[in-house]
């Protein structure tokens, strides 16, 4: 055992040497869509040092780990940032529902993004509350979208990397509500209806003329 070890060795100075990506930092960057609107942003790290990012990202350190997040208001506001996925949010509202469209844009060349997928290796997860109708996500689970991190650099700007609809919580209710409301009304009239038949029937002028014929 003893005479292979220098071999072994060998091997994995070798591996370490020509092979920078088995070492490359791993990167977990999840965009969190809410039912609020809002967006959630948060980048985990393996040992990054020394990580140049703009005003609107904060820092933490938990289990050895650098956590880089931000909080948006909306995808309006996030397609303003210029240190940002290079993702393109369209969003429409419609009466119970709104749709999302996530495509392409450019790669800012200073931005966290492009800094991050020089020499690290990790995946993106993107996050809907909503039937996600198309994508080109490496994996699809439940509602979340899953790439290779640098898989976005080789999008065709013609292809959607998201596109899904999402359904208003609020809307919904009271559509249910109200159909609900109309049914027990035209119920309700339903019912009267009957009864001012039964009364008319049992009680008009003629019904009382035959009574007293047969009295």
């Amino acid at each position: 055992m003893k005479k292979y070890f220098p071999i072994v060795c060998l091997i994995l100075f070798s591996v370490l040497i020509f092979c920078p990506a088995a070492v490359a930092d791993q990167v977990e960057w999840r965009l969190i869509w809410n039912e609020d609107g809002t967006i959630q942003e948060q980048i985990t790290v393996d040992k990054k040092d020394n990580i140049a990012a703009g005003d609107t990202w904060t820092f933490a350190t938990e289990q050895g780990q650098k956590i880089i997040s931000r909080d948006i208001e909306n995808w309006q506001v996030y397609n303003s940032l210029a240190d940002r996925l290079p993702v393109k949010a369209e969003v429409k509202n419609y009466l119970i529902f709104k749709t999302i469209a996530l495509t392409k844009n450019e790669t800012v060349s200073n931005s966290l993004y492009s800094y991050l997928t020089n020499d690290s290796s990790g995946k993106l997860y993107i996050h809907l509350p909503g039937i996600i109708r198309e994508s080109s996500a490496l994996e699809i689970n439940e509602l979340v979208g899953i790439w290779n991190l640098s898989q976005i650099d080789n999008v065709d700007n013609k292809n959607f990397i998201m596109q899904a609809v999402v359904f208003e919580g609020l809307p919904i209710a009271l559509l249910i509500f109200g159909l609900g409301g109309l049914i027990i009304v035209f119920k309700l009239l339903s019912r009267m209806k009957k009864v001012d038949q039964f009364i008319e029937k049992e009680y008009s002028l003629d019904k009382v003329h035959e009574i007293k014929k047969d009295d």
